[in-house]
């Protein structure tokens, strides 16, 4: 699958591509624990937080100055808000 716009549809009637509105419901659909998954997406939540740690960006006013202002902290943040939901 490409990335770029367009639609997903035909992927996800195949079953190529999986959707569930929170990461239990992906859990479920994967058949996968639900606590896994969540310990796994949990360190790559720093666009809710601003703070990537594994890569220690956004965790002082340096990184921050460095950021673009008019973006709330990192540009994927505004579609992590929904808490990860997968759309």
């Amino acid at each position: 699958m490409r990335p770029g716009p367009g639609s997903h549809r035909s992927f996800l009637r195949a079953g190529y591509l999986l959707k569930a509105s929170t990461l239990a419901g992906l859990a479920d659909k994967i058949g996968v624990p639900a606590d896994a998954l969540e310990a796994t997406a949990a360190p790559h939540r720093y666009a809710e937080t601003g703070v990537d740690l594994d890569f220690g960006r956004g965790g002082d006013a340096y990184q921050r100055y460095l950021a673009i202002p008019r973006i709330a902290p990192i540009p994927a943040s505004a579609r992590s808000r929904s808490r990860h939901s997968m759309r």
